[in-house]
């Protein structure tokens, strides 16, 4: 035995439609009341009809007119001996006295002290300012020339630190965080890493290739000392215009000779002589006519 539950959809201006109902009075009729600094009469909700609330402010409380009239003076308020609280002076706030009463305080003066910011190793430069600056000012570190000589440049207008490794920077102890971006010009990069981690989730090889010429591309593994199969290539082989893999004793090159890799293709309807999709050995799934077929040529 099945059970069902209807399932109710919006219409064109968001409403929920159902039969037509009005709402009838309540089963049981509840009053309002209001606490707190008000003065209002309960009156009964039943659902029959709107609900009128009266409310009005009790006494010795601050009304709204008076909030809006600054009527509202210190001499309102009285201080922790019962007294008339006053005016206070110039520039004093009002804060409360930790016993439920209110009195005037006062800002301390902070003091105008001197901050001196002095350059440390390998910069130049030293300024100060005080607390109550009248007005903005600038310092500036700068490299030591004795150390920029050695290698390092900078350029002011484009914030730039060029390094020459030759003569500055040889090895670095520790790790090394780079914010922006790495750039190496030299034709090797060469790491010790026994972890490597990339966040990219695609990498690019052959990111110089330009024109029309294309090679194989991929990536090797070296087995140490296998004989004759030292380094395994997982490859794009362009002869075969397919994923492959091979073996062979050199990383430099792509073996001559590579197993290419079975690639399952979908498509609607079965294949024709124009759907490459697919090498040689690959799987086309026909997805109208659920039938499978293989590249042979």
């Amino acid at each position: 035995m099945a059970t069902y539950k209807k399932v109710v959809v919006e219409s064109e201006n968001a409403k929920i439609s159902q039969e037509a109902a009005s709402a009838t009075v309540l089963r049981t009729a509840r009053d309002f009341s209001i606490s707190g600094d008000g003065v209002a009469s309960a009156v009964s909700f039943n659902g029959s009809g709107a609900v009128a609330l009266a409310l009005s402010l009790a006494d010795n409380v601050v009304a709204n007119d008076e909030i809006a009239s600054a009527s509202i003076t210190a001499n309102l308020f009285r201080d922790k001996n019962d007294d008339t609280l006053g005016n206070g002076t110039n520039g004093q706030f009002l804060k409360s006295e930790g016993d439920g009463t209110l009195g005037w305080g006062t800002a301390p003066t902070p003091e105008n002290s001197t901050i001196t910011i002095t350059a440390g190793v390998g910069l130049e430069g030293t300024d100060n300012f005080t607390l109550d600056q009248s007005s903005n000012k600038n310092i500036t570190l700068s490299i030591d020339e004795n150390i920029a000589s050695t290698g390092l440049t900078y350029n002011n207008s484009t914030g730039e630190l060029s390094v020459d490794a030759s003569q500055a920077i040889t090895t670095i102890s520790g790790n090394l965080s780079i914010n922006g971006n790495l750039t190496v010009d030299g034709t090797t990069f060469s790491t010790a890493t026994e972890t490597l981690e990339i966040a990219d989730n695609k990498m690019l090889l052959n990111s110089d290739l330009t024109g029309s010429t294309a090679v194989d591309t991929g990536i090797v593994a070296n087995r140490a000392d296998a004989t004759g199969d030292k380094f395994k290539h997982l490859f794009w082989d362009e002869s075969l215009g397919a994923w492959a893999t091979g073996s062979d004793d050199s990383s430099s090159n792509f073996p001559s000779a590579s197993n290419a890799l079975m690639v399952n293709v979908n498509k609607a309807g079965a294949p024709g002589s124009s759907d490459t999709e697919a090498p040689v050995g690959g799987m086309v799934y026909d997805t109208s006519g659920n039938d499978m077929y293989i590249r042979t040529a």
